[in-house]
């Protein structure tokens, strides 16, 4: 699980305390440099969870307005989407292997997950 996305969340949900912020936006960026395919320095400034981060430090430091966009790459609601997203997929329950890239298409009144295989394809 990305940690760091809901962390994110919950810093712009109003954190106030910068060594807080400073030390979620350290484990964020150790999180991102353990991932496969890590490019470095790339990876963690362009990381949606990491900007969100660095902009509600910015913030409580008057460095920007509360509502300001992100000044470069994905503006401050695309960060916002971005971290959202992720933790939804976490939440999900991994699937067994057979299942994957099937498409879920609701539950049964005992609560059990119903999959349409193979998925729909978009017209």
């Amino acid at each position: 699980m990305a940690k760091r996305h809901k962390d994110a969340l919950a810093i712009q949900e109003g954190a106030c305390n910068p060594s807080g912020i400073a030390n979620a936006i350290v484990r964020a960026q150790r999180e991102i440099l353990d991932e496969p395919g890590s490019r470095g320095t790339d990876s963690v400034t362009s990381d949606p969870a990491v900007r969100l981060m660095v902009h509600q430090l910015a913030y409580i430091c008057g460095v920007v307005a509360p509502a300001q966009d992100l000044p470069i790459g994905d503006d401050y609601l695309a960060c916002m989407k971005a971290c959202r997203e992720a933790v939804d997929r976490d939440k999900q329950p991994d699937l067994p292997a057979q299942l994957r890239g099937a498409q879920e298409v609701g539950q049964t009144t005992a609560g059990e997950r119903v999959f349409l295989w193979p998925p729909k394809k978009p017209h």
